[in-house]
């Protein structure tokens, strides 16, 4: 038996890798690969999370990169949202589906272009589909396990220059 919840806070960890660029377009000057960490609360409309809706604000941070030329390292500020669902068995054991949009600004290491022109920030705006599975633990209070996998199109604009990609991530 499990009470009517409002919500859960949510705390994750997650990586991304950029696939491929869209159409003819050229690499993003920034790193293929980040570490994502991320709080946020997904608001249960139905009391267990079968429908949800949510939040989340994080970052990320650069992982190593073979990308030619040699991108400059970054972080991200992460500002989200997500409209997901669950289907959940009588143990509580359930797959989830959902949808997340997200963007921010994203900060290399080092400016392309001339000193003072400002290409060392970019602004990122992403979104796509989640899926995964995940167990309720019953303890107090609840606790819900899940991993999920995360594709998705971004588009990011450094220096006057937008690049778009297709990304997958999991966490």
């Amino acid at each position: 038996w499990v009470p009517r919840l409002t919500g859960a806070w949510t705390f994750d960890v997650g990586g991304e890798s950029r696939l491929f660029p869209v159409g003819d377009g050229d690499e993003a000057p920034t790193p293929e690969a980040h570490l994502r960490l991320h709080v946020g609360f997904l608001d249960y409309l139905d009391g267990h999370g079968r429908l949800a809706w949510g939040g989340y604000v994080g970052g990320g941070f650069s992982l190593e990169s073979d990308q030619q030329p040699r991108p400059a390292d970054s972080s991200r500020l992460d500002v989200g949202l997500w409209l997901r669902t669950r289907g959940i068995s009588n143990d509580f054991v359930h797959g989830s589906l959902g949808i997340f949009v997200e963007g921010g600004p994203q900060f290399l290491g080092e400016p392309l272009g001339p000193p003072g022109a400002r290409d060392d920030l970019g602004w990122r705006v992403a979104g796509g589909v989640e899926m995964g599975f995940g167990l309720l633990w019953y303890l107090d209070p609840f606790l819900f396990g899940e991993a999920l996998f995360r594709l998705g199109i971004e588009s990011t604009r450094v220096g006057g220059a937008s690049y778009t990609a297709y990304f997958a991530g999991l966490r």
